[in-house]
Formats: C-alpha cells, sequence, structure tokens
C-alpha cells in the first residue's frame, strides 16, 4: 500500500477529490508464448484513460480487459499466420520429395 505524506493511504485521498478532478490510470497485459526451441513471441498491450476518482476502479477493470483482449487477438493472429506458414513449408517439403 502507498501511504501520503500524512500517513494515510495515498489511494483514500483520490476518493475525497472534486467531481472534477481527472486521475490517469493505465494498465497493461502482457504475454510470452514458447514456439520451442528456446524460441518465444511476445505481445504487449498498454491503455490509458483519465477518469474521476470514483469511477477509476470500473475504468482500471475496462482497460485490464481491453488489454487482455487485444493481446488475445493479437496472439490468435500470429498462431494462425504461423499454422499457414508451416504448411507453406510443408507443401513446398512434399513437392521436392516427389
Amino acid at each position: 500500500m502507498i501511504f501520503g505524506p500524512d500517513g494515510k493511504p495515498a489511494y483514500g485521498a483520490l476518493d475525497s477529490g472534486g467531481a472534477d478532478e481527472q486521475v490517469e490510470v493505465t494498465r497493461s497485459f502482457s504475454y510470452k508464448h514458447n514456439l520451442g526451441n528456446y524460441e518465444s513471441a511476445d505481445f504487449f498491450c498498454s491503455a490509458k484513460r483519465k477518469a474521476t476518482p470514483g469511477a477509476m476502479a470500473a475504468m482500471s477493470e475496462a482497460l485490464d480487459l481491453f488489454c487482455e483482449d487485444e493481446v488475445r487477438r493479437s496472439l490468435s493472429a500470429f498462431i494462425a499466420a504461423r499454422k499457414r506458414k508451416l504448411a507453406q513449408i510443408d507443401e513446398q517439403i512434399e513437392r521436392r520429395a516427389k
């Protein structure tokens, strides 16, 4: 927990702000996909938005879900492209073997 100069939790200080006060909320999500043979593909998303202190938790959750969804979408596209490439390589090998 982070404490402010008054010794009170800093997070609690945000809840007492004015209605027009804005805080910046940043969330990120990363995933390392093992390709084998000591290779990996790394996927990362970071997003930030401003929110009022009262909406901070909801905004944090929304950004977290957004980042996770973006990483998973990128991972799915990467895997599909990799499968297509491997299928092309297999076809080339089969043609050369004939």
